[in-house]
């Protein structure tokens, strides 16, 4: 059973204790009677427990696969390839964008373009 159809069969038993609990929410105070049954109590705890978990292995799922396909984000443009520090305020930052790769220095005087060239090839790999 995967992740995701355990997700589902954990809301299609959560449902109706959903319901169960709307329906009993909706007396009034000071209606009926007046001490709350200890097994209320429990059937609350139970359903708060299942829909931490529930939403904990729904979390797990959203980080380990990156988000769901239908939220995805677009691909991005722009990569901060590597950051060398060269003193306590200036770096040198290799900057991606549009298979373009820029050197660029920043310090507290401001930003400057060093070098602008293409990206590099990726290497072939090699098949062992």
């Amino acid at each position: 059973m995967t992740r995701r159809e355990r997700t589902i069969a954990w809301a299609a038993l959560l449902l109706p204790l959903l319901c169960a609990a709307g329906a009993a929410s909706a007396q009034r105070l000071g209606q009926g009677d007046d001490g709350i049954s200890p097994w209320r109590v429990v059937a609350t705890l139970l359903l708060c427990l299942a829909l931490a978990v529930a939403a904990a292995f729904a979390l797990r799922y959203r980080i380990a696969n990156r988000g769901i396909a239908l939220f995805a984000p677009a691909a991005r443009r722009l990569q901060l390839i590597e950051t060398v520090r060269l003193g306590p305020q200036n770096n040198l930052c290799v900057v991606r964008y549009d298979a373009r790769d820029y050197l660029i220095a920043a310090g507290p005087q401001g930003v400057t373009v060093i070098e602008s060239g293409a990206s590099p090839a990726p290497a072939p790999v090699a098949d062992a």
